[in-house]
């Protein structure tokens, strides 16, 4: 695959997903500039295991206020609900070793 069929396939993916994982969080706002750049950095990642996160509405939660606290919030409150959240650690490591 040319590295330009590759750069057009992530980006169709990071499209499609950005949206589905935006409506799965119930995120109003996920058009606000720096929502949707947080939200396309994790999207493909998150949604490669989508059937597990649509299951955890815990996840869904913890993952909503993540991204609306990085989004707008203090980065202090962000780390603090990051290294509280269990699940996402989970999901990460299932994610990274399969």
């Amino acid at each position: 695959m040319e590295f330009r069929q590759l750069e057009h396939f992530v980006a169709v993916a990071e499209e499609r997903s950005f949206t589905k994982l935006a409506k799965l969080l119930q995120l109003n706002n996920y058009h606000e500039e720096k929502l949707q750049f947080i939200l396309k950095n994790w999207c493909v990642l998150l949604l490669s295991n989508g059937q597990e996160l649509s299951r955890n509405s815990g996840l869904k939660k913890k993952l909503k206020k993540l991204f609306e606290l990085k989004a707008a919030g203090s980065e202090e409150d962000f780390i603090a609900e990051l290294q509280q959240a269990g699940d996402l650690r989970k999901l990460l490591e299932k994610i990274v070793n399969v």
